[in-house]
This record gives C-alpha cells, structure tokens and sequence, in this order.
C-alpha cells in the first residue's frame, strides 16, 4: 500500500488586457488566455466580470484574445510529440 500525502491546492489565473507571458516564483508561466471555451466555461457571473473589466474588447463567447506566443494546433502538438519522441 502506497502513502499518499495531500495538500490543497489554490489556483490563481491572472487576466490581463493582452495574454503575457509572465514570471512567477522564478518560472515562466502564462495568463489565463480568454479563449472561447474559457468563456463558454465561466459562470455567467464570471463572464459579466470579464465584460465589466474588457469591456467590448473581449468577453462574448466566440471571441478571444490573441496568443503571446504561437500555439500549435492539435494535429500539429502531435507531430511535435512524436519527433520529440523518436
């Protein structure tokens, strides 16, 4: 039988105007990227706020804001993988 200890965990997802890449505790980490699935994803509270905040910059399901960095898309994350891999 394996021990397993537990902790909580908190996340935090920071939400800026523009999706950053930034530091925390010495990592590069990113933004919450407001994707259409984020939002479709939110409580209707939670999308209210992002409207409150961005107004018509973002904030309907369906729109999102640009990528800081280039993201793949799935078939390509594939291919990545498996050169990786080999």
């Amino acid at each position: 039988m394996s021990a397993f200890l537990f902790f909580e965990v908190k996340y935090f997802h920071l939400v800026f105007e523009n999706h950053e890449i930034i530091y925390a505790e010495g990592a590069e980490t990113e933004s919450l990227l407001l994707s259409p699935s984020v939002l479709l994803n939110q409580t209707p509270e939670g999308r209210q706020e992002i409207q409150d905040l961005f107004g018509d910059q973002i904030g309907q399901p369906g729109e999102s804001m640009p990528a800081a960095a280039f993201i793949p898309k799935t078939y390509e994350q594939r291919m990545i993988i498996r050169q990786l891999a080999a």
